[in-house]
């Protein structure tokens, strides 16, 4: 029977699951992380993991979802202090991929197949949640650019779901190949802001 915890010691618990989630997760991946690694470095028993999270994939799932915001606070600060532009739209979406790859946890996710792994044992409407939620984020920023007139008038979930498509290249860098990859970002980069852009 898993021991009850205290409301402050459930948040620190939780607090360092993620953070030892979070250091198995990028150097041993998904697969070759245990319950029992995790709840052995935090100090808990392993039936107590599941008052936190229901699987370990829920706790990677909830890893990403804390990098990806950290990425999208630094991206999201730098677009709201200079009147967009085509040029720095394609600079937003090339230091985008940029972080990813700089990021140890990121890049494990999209250079392997975990991501995957995840999305088929997720619940359908977490992973909803999780669109939604960059949406919400993105829709603001959208519209005040069309507003301005410097964005064409395209429906901005389009434009949302079109900058998440963008950042999935990383998954494909095998196959469109090492020699290749950096120009084929950069022209896939420039030919969205072009699209979106009028200069």
């Amino acid at each position: 029977m898993p021991k009850g915890f205290q409301d402050h010691e459930k948040q620190e618990i939780e607090q360092q699951l993620i953070e030892v989630g979070k250091e198995f997760f990028s150097t041993f991946g998904l697969k070759k992380t245990s319950i029992a690694q995790l709840t052995e470095a935090v100090g808990i028993a392993q039936g107590s993991f599941y008052i936190f999270f229901s699987s370990k994939e829920e706790l990677y799932f909830h890893v990403l979802e804390k990098e990806e915001e950290l990425l999208k606070q630094k991206l999201f600060n730098e677009l709201n202090q200079v009147p967009m532009t085509k040029a720095k739209f394609q600079q937003f979406l090339l230091k985008a991929i940029h972080y990813v790859e700089q990021n140890s946890f990121m890049k494990r996710i999209y250079l392997t197949n975990e991501l995957e792994l995840i999305m088929r044992k997720l619940p359908k409407e977490k992973i909803q949640e999780h669109i939604q939620k960059d949406e919400k984020e993105l829709l603001p920023l959208i519209q005040k650019w069309q507003q301005e007139g410097v964005m064409i008038n395209e429906d901005p979930n389009v434009i949302t779901a079109l900058i998440r498509t963008f950042m999935t290249i990383t998954i494909h860098k095998r196959e469109i190949g090492e020699d290749m990859y950096e120009r084929t970002v950069e022209l896939l980069a420039d030919s969205i802001a072009s699209k979106l852009f009028e200069g």
